[in-house]
């Protein structure tokens, strides 16, 4: 089965009930990014002649990232990173609200640039490292 969608409505949530906050409508760009991080080890040159082959890892590492209009209100999105900037937050992305399947984890949040261009609507990327156990995705049930 093929399957396709395309991203919202859905809801970026971040903090832990009853206080968290929902940050959807100033996201212009959402995703959840994985990256595989390999380390190469050391051949092992040996009297003998032979090699012993380096031992590679590999890790994964996640970040929520996105753009967010940039917003003055104590309320926003850029107070929001501001008042909890280096504090490990839970979120929960769904990318697309009617599909029920979301991105759970949690995150260290810096501060969203504040300005930019004159006479333009700012936005501001962001990138927040996953912390602690990988973000879990729970994907749409697929029966019918």
């Amino acid at each position: 089965m093929t399957d396709h969608y395309k991203l919202g409505p859905g809801t970026l949530t971040l903090g832990t009930a009853p206080d968290d906050e929902e940050f959807s409508m100033q996201l212009t760009v959402c995703a959840v990014e994985p990256s595989e991080n390999v380390t190469e080890g050391d051949d092992l040159n040996l009297l003998d002649g032979t090699t012993l082959n380096g031992d590679d890892t590999a890790t994964l590492s996640y970040v929520l990232s996105g753009t967010a209009v940039q917003d003055l209100l104590d309320n926003g999105f850029t107070a929001y990173t501001w008042a909890n900037k280096g504090d490990e937050v839970a979120f929960e992305f769904v990318p697309v609200t009617a599909r029920v399947a979301s991105v759970t984890g949690t995150v260290r949040l810096v501060p969203l640039k504040i300005g930019g261009d004159v006479k333009t609507r700012n936005t501001a990327d962001f990138s927040f490292a996953c912390t602690g156990a990988d973000p879990v995705f729970t994907p749409q049930d697929s029966t019918p």
